[in-house]
């Protein structure tokens, strides 16, 4: 996506994999999976996730070169 193209090189990968683990953190909490495609919900490459409707979204520590989060609904 564009916002992944505006970022310096070497933060890509980093951004990419945060950005993956928030999405399918989400997509695991709905239950949905990849049925409805990887547009929504919007779960944002920067370091600090954003609001979504409808779930509580959160980065979990991890060891260096990874990622992970968690999604809970909230409804």
């Amino acid at each position: 996506t564009q916002e992944l193209l505006d970022l310096p090189t070497h933060e890509r990968t980093t951004a990419l994999a945060r950005c993956w683990a928030r999405k399918e953190a989400c997509l695991k909490a709905t239950g949905t999976g990849l049925a409805n495609g990887l547009t929504h919900p919007y779960v944002s490459t920067h370091p600090t996730p954003p609001t979504i409707p409808g779930h509580h979204l959160t980065d979990l520590p991890t060891p260096p070169h990874h990622q992970a989060a968690l999604a809970t609904l909230t409804t």
